[in-house]
């Protein structure tokens, strides 16, 4: 159950760190270069929503709507987006090092240029997501599914792909997967 509606709010360059947003409806919110750190947004929805330039590190986002949110170039190191959906999202030089998506959706994402060292996508639906030069050193891949996925150019080196699905569906042009 939505706790609060807050669709279409704007709120830029502020300091919403450490707060408790769960269950909140933010649906085609702005806030673009705002400080989020640290704050509580599970079960939240952030559909359309734009969180461009925005500090999510260490905010947990389990279970939450970001379809078609934009997050480019957002700060997400330590951000737990287990559950969530992030279908259609925009990720363009989003830095997730350290992140949790396991279990997410990321169907038709773009996370070109992104960096996912250490990120954890085991169990992810990859469908369709781009993630062309996008840094994914020692990321744990598990069971994802990446049918129809871009890897082309990606930094995959030491990349645990154990059990991935639709491999042979998916663009390795150029990825570096050494062990």
């Amino acid at each position: 159950p939505l706790r609060l509606d807050l669709r279409g709010i704007t709120l830029l360059h502020e300091d919403l760190s450490d707060l408790d947003l769960s269950g909140y409806d933010l649906s085609y919110a702005n806030l673009n270069r705002s400080d989020l750190t640290g704050t509580i947004l599970s079960y939240s929805k952030f559909h359309k929503a734009s969180l461009e330039q925005t500090i999510l590190d260490e905010c947990e986002f389990i279970g939450s709507d970001l379809t078609y949110s934009s997050l480019n170039e957002c700060s997400a190191k330590r951000c737990g987006f287990g559950g969530a959906d992030l279908s259609h999202a925009r990720l363009i030089n989003a830095d997730l090092d350290d992140a949790t998506l396991s279990r997410s959706k990321l169907v038709h994402s773009d996370l070109r240029a992104s960096n996912l060292k250490n990120a954890r996508l085991s169990e992810a639906d990859l469908s369709g997501a781009i993630f062309t030069r996008a840094t994914l050193l020692e990321s744990d891949l598990k069971k994802s599914n990446v049918n129809g996925t871009n890897f082309e150019l990606a930094d995959m080196q030491g990349c645990r792909l154990l059990g991935i699905k639709n491999f042979k569906k998916a663009s390795w042009i150029g990825a570096d997967i050494r062990g």
